[in-house]
């Protein structure tokens, strides 16, 4: 009779268990998929507006007819989505459409990273459970670019990988650096990692120092002459060098931001577990004096700067840890890296008991909703369509959905993200509540009487009292405030029914929605 080799029947059996939890895994993504559906975020009709009159109109602008203005983060999701609409894909269907080509790029440079990092067959079971994160999946639904700015960020990131293990090559820096460049164009902060990625790759490679140094200069020069080149664009086209969505978010004190940001890491770690296990791994493995190999240091400092640069803006107002996403790769890498560097045991429970940590919080999900300036908005924007003479011009703080399902009227963003003068007022005084939550700081309320709208919608996408006014954004609160602003504007209620709802179900509202705003009497 054969005696069974208890080493290959161990081995055996952790592959069969490290199988199963990778298949009751992906149950859980395929079910969180399903609970998020719902999900669709107000902002991402902003992009979606700039797309459609780009796509539909040939004019990269915000409202049709006037000057350009770069109230869009990501140019190259405005282009992406622009070309759909183009092609007769509906905007919300291109959006999500491209979320989950972000999300597969995500996973495809995740197996190419278990190759780079030497990670033990387990790794599989760790790639998986960091990069399917709650955050994840609500932003495939949810119609922003941090997806795809994941997934290019990711590709990128094996590029620098690859290039710096002792038998990898320039090549792979170079295109490395390609998609770092066009990550770029997804979102700005693309630059920093690819910067902090690079830096880590020339202190930390177990390569001589000129081959570090040729790496370094190889992963970052097409994604600098990328950068240089939009920075070029963007002075030439609209005399700035950042988007009006960084002068409108970065206008709040410093210690502000700080307590925000921090704030906000903490709070979305919740959706994006593999971010605070990744930093405890790398921590617990300092303060035990182990041994970090290269690769996990270099992920290492990667991360470390993505955060600090996340918390230096303020983090984010979004649900679902949005900004978390393009910092998934490299906590994701640098889990896997340290799997690498410990034993097998060690292996085990690290890949178990993040796979268990992010089961749980795929399971905490609750079903995905629109947001709801998503939800209020677009009612309000489809009513304002059908019964308000064109053109009209109107001012409001939902800068999304409103303008978005209302193409026949001009805007005035009253937060400043797609309106200039807003957004690079200065010494902003901090007044209302809402205005320490990051984009909602701006506001001009003598600005926008000067611009003499027909239509005030003060506060929320459904409108308030001024009186009420304190209790939401500067603008509305300095419009109450003067004197012509009484005169001139007279309040109006409408009750807008469910019915007249084009985009959501009817079962999201109970009962008749009651919007509130002001209308122009004077001449």
């Amino acid at each position: 009779m054969e005696i069974p080799d208890p080493i290959t029947d161990e081995g055996s059996n952790h592959v069969r268990l490290d199988s199963l939890i990778t298949l009751v895994f992906l149950g859980l993504v395929a079910v969180t998929f399903y609970k998020l559906v719902g999900f669709i975020h107000d902002d991402a009709f902003i992009t979606l507006k700039y797309a459609r009159n780009l796509g539909e109109h040939g004019q990269l602008a915000w409202n049709l007819g006037e000057p350009g203005i770069e109230g869009y983060t990501s140019p190259l999701h405005v282009v992406l989505n622009a070309g759909l609409i183009r092609i007769g894909i509906d905007p919300m269907t291109g959006a999500r459409l491209i979320g989950f080509i972000g999300f597969g790029l995500m996973l495809v440079a995740g197996a190419l990273a278990l190759r780079g990092l030497n990670a033990p067959a387990i790794g599989r079971v760790a790639i998986l459970a960091g990069l399917a994160a709650p955050a994840t999946i609500a932003w495939v639904w949810g119609g922003l670019e941090a997806p795809l700015v994941g997934g290019l960020i990711a590709l990128g990131m094996v590029g620098g990988i690859l290039s710096a293990r002792g038998n990898g090559s320039i090549r792979h820096a170079v295109l490395g650096s390609i998609a770092f460049g066009i990550a770029y164009l997804a979102r700005p902060e693309a630059a920093v990692a690819n910067f902090a990625m690079g830096l880590g790759i020339l202190l930390f490679a177990e390569l001589p120092i000129r081959d570090r140094l040729l790496r370094f200069v190889a992963f970052g020069t097409i994604s600098f002459a990328v950068l240089c080149g939009h920075l070029l664009f963007r002075y030439q086209a609209y005399g700035d060098v950042v988007p009006l969505t960084f002068h409108a978010k970065v206008g709040l004190e410093t210690s502000v931001r700080l307590q925000n940001g921090v704030s906000y890491v903490l709070n979305s770690s919740a959706v994006a577990p593999v971010i605070m296990c990744a930093t405890m791994a790398c921590v617990l493995m300092i303060i035990l004096r182990k041994r970090l190999g290269p690769l996990s240091r270099i992920m290492g400092i990667t991360l470390l700067v993505q955060a600090m640069l996340l918390i230096w803006l303020g983090g984010d107002h979004m649900p679902w840890g949005r900004m978390m996403l393009p910092l998934l790769p490299a906590a994701s890498f640098l889990f896997l890296a340290i799997l690498a560097d410990v034993n097998a045991r060690w292996q085990q429970v690290m890949a178990y008991g993040i796979a268990g940590i992010s089961a749980l919080a795929l399971l905490s999900a609750p079903y995905g909703r629109p947001d709801a300036a998503a939800r209020v908005g677009s009612l309000v924007g489809a009513y304002l369509e059908q019964n308000l003479p064109e053109p009209s011009t109107i001012a409001v703080a939902t800068a999304g959905s409103t303008p978005f399902f209302a193409p026949r009227h001009m805007f005035i963003d009253t937060l400043g993200l797609n309106d200039p003068h807003i957004a690079k007022r200065e010494n902003v005084p901090i007044r209302t509540r809402w205005q320490t939550e990051p984009g909602h700081g701006k506001g001009d309320g003598q600005y926008v009487m000067s611009r003499s709208p027909d239509i005030i919608i003060i506060g929320p996408a459904e409108g308030t009292t001024s009186d009420q006014a304190t209790h939401w954004f500067l603008t509305g609160l300095e419009l109450s405030e003067m004197p012509q602003f009484q005169q001139c504007y007279e309040e109006v209620r409408a009750s807008v029914k469910p019915s007249e709802l084009t985009v959501w179900s009817a079962r999201t509202f109970s009962k008749p929605l009651e919007l509130v705003y002001y209308q122009r009497t004077c001449d």
